[in-house]
């Protein structure tokens, strides 16, 4: 048997796209099993595409990490278009 477990909140639409389309938005706690690691690596492929990244969610679930992926994002040479932000209301998501 499978049962649907509808989302217990009622969920936004498709978020708009910037004019340029090269803002990234993250939402959600920065932890290992996310795959924060990965949009970081995948990020540092694409130094020569024009984009910048926030970030949004608690940053101190796990700090170890959070540092790790700043040092990967310094090693890639994007720490400056990457911006861990920490937990949002929905009114700053919008302006992230």
């Amino acid at each position: 048997r499978v049962h649907v477990a509808e989302p217990g909140v009622e969920m936004p639409g498709p978020a708009h796209a910037s004019a340029g389309g090269d803002r990234l938005l993250c939402v959600g706690a920065v932890t290992p099993h996310k795959g924060h690691d990965v949009l970081v690596a995948a990020l540092g492929e694409l130094s020569d595409v024009p984009w910048s990244c926030a970030v949004a969610g608690a940053l101190d679930v796990a700090p170890g990490f959070v540092e790790g992926l700043c040092r990967e994002a310094r090693r890639h040479g994007i720490a400056a278009r990457l911006r861990f932000l920490g937990p949002l209301s929905e009114a700053d998501l919008t302006s992230a």
